[in-house]
């Protein structure tokens, strides 16, 4: 009878009740299935991305390798010629060997990364000639004595040969950095999808649950979904942290052996001038512009990458009077040239001093440069509220810029115009990119070629915090 009862009060139940129940059961079990699925993607996205990661590390890694092995080839060779000793035609003979299988390891490495495949084609050809030379050599320093070698030697220690495998080395280096970067943003952008999705999937799910009765159960899924999502956060965070030291790292490391190449180079010029013809030092000559040069290359890395752990503290700024101090500063640096420069009114706004300052400092100072060769150098500040956003332009009469290549303005070590014109790395408008982005706007360009440029940024209005 209690069974019969029971069965004549579910089939006395209103219908309209009972369908709007099995519809709310049915969008929770739908709402929990599409956070599932889409935790899964994030987790996955991770996985990937740890893995892309670790493939970076070791591409990086035989880069280094890669490196070593030119110089052992290189001073092996030279040691070889000059005292006949079966060790230095052993460190040659390791480093010739190493090239090899270095080039090889980074072929394996790029599988699957087309973008790798153009830069890595030119390291090939640039590693197949440096050896190619070295081979030719040894061969001569085998046959008879130093003195024999005659431009074999030469040609193998030239100029143009190394810079050629250093250049491939830096482009593929360059090319593997922005993959990496890009991947990390993909990271980032798919955990915030997963994030939007997961709230938004869970609240409908919460309400839907907990008018179906299931609140608790709502609450302990939502809970455990948000601490996977923390560990996933901490996961990206820790990954773009052991990135930024190896930059780090990499860039430190090198400094040591550029100071030593500048520093020899710089002693045999001084000492032992005498001794050498007026193509040895021609080539010493070389050698040390192109570390110094390298080593100012390595500078503005450090500096670059400082960025991305450097804490902002953002405070309402007198914009224009940072823009006088930098503006006495930059006048500083060619004190004979008569530069006109005209402020106008500049509104306040929020952001770190430090970093702005060197937003200013690259801005300013690369309007003075590039109006150089102009007689009379003009140089326009001004500011204004537009949108919701403070936007700043400093305007100059220099020597301009084609917009076709605007898009490589800001990259890192992109220049426009030759470095025995204008010099510099090529790292201030990425470190101006950079430093905006981070205080939440965003730097944009205008120019023509002999008629000046305008460059431009923008910072949120209001007690907006930036993001870190």
């Amino acid at each position: 009878m209690q069974v019969g009862g029971a069965r004549a009060s579910w089939r006395g139940l209103p219908r309209r009740p009972v369908i709007i129940l099995a519809l709310m059961l049915a969008g929770a079990a739908g709402a929990l299935a599409l956070v599932s699925v889409s935790a899964r993607r994030t987790y996955r996205a991770l996985e990937a991305a740890a893995a892309r990661r670790q493939t970076a590390y070791d591409f990086l890694m035989a880069l280094r390798q890669l490196r070593q092995h030119v110089g052992e080839a290189r001073v092996g060779l030279t040691g070889f010629a000059l005292s006949r000793d079966a060790v230095y035609h052993a460190t040659y003979a390791a480093g010739m060997a190493g090239l090899v299988t270095d080039t090889a390891a980074l072929r394996a490495l790029a599988r699957g990364q087309p973008t790798l495949q153009g830069p890595l084609d030119r390291l090939g050809t640039a590693v197949v000639a440096y050896a190619d030379a070295m081979s030719a050599a040894m061969r001569t320093a085998e046959r008879g004595p130093s003195s024999a070698l005659g431009p074999e030697l030469r040609r193998s220690r030239d100029a143009v040969l190394l810079e050629a495998v250093r250049g491939a080395i830096v482009a593929v280096e360059r090319e593997q950095m922005r993959l990496m970067d890009a991947g990390a943003r993909d990271v980032s952008q798919a955990v915030r999808r997963s994030r939007t999705i997961i709230t938004g999937v869970v609240v409908v799910g919460v309400v839907l649950i907990l008018g179906a009765g299931g609140a608790l159960f709502a609450r302990l899924l939502a809970r455990e979904y948000a601490e996977r999502l923390v560990a996933h956060g901490r996961q990206l965070e820790e990954a773009n942290k052991e990135l930024d030291s190896f930059t780090y790292s990499v860039s430190h490391d090198l400094r040591g052996p550029l100071r030593a190449i500048d520093g020899f180079s710089g002693i045999l010029l001084e000492d032992h001038a005498k001794e050498l013809d007026d193509e040895a030092k021609r080539a010493l000559s070389v050698i040390r512009t192109n570390a110094q040069r390298m080593g100012q290359l390595i500078d503005d890395l450090l500096a670059f990458s400082r960025l991305t752990r450097q804490r902002i503290q953002v405070r309402p700024l007198d914009m224009e009077q940072l823009v006088r101090a930098v503006i006495t500063e930059v006048s500083s640096f060619e004190p004979q040239r008569a530069i006109e420069f005209r402020v106008g009114p500049l509104p306040p706004g929020p952001g770190d001093a430090a970093l702005l300052k060197q937003v200013w400092l690259n801005l300013l100072g690369n309007a003075v440069k590039y109006t150089r060769t102009r007689p009379r150098a003009v140089i326009d500040v001004a500011g204004a509220i537009r949108s919701g956003e403070i936007v700043y332009t400093v305007t100059d009469n220099g020597v301009g810029f084609d917009m076709q290549y605007v898009g490589k303005l800001f990259g890192v070590f992109q220049r426009l115009h030759a470095a025995p014109a204008f010099e510099g790395t090529g790292v201030g408008l990425a470190l101006v990119q950079r430093i905006v982005q981070r205080h939440g706007g965003r730097v944009w360009a205008e120019g023509k070629p002999e008629e000046g440029a305008a460059f431009s940024f923008a910072l949120p209005s209001g007690t907006r915090r930036p993001p870190e």
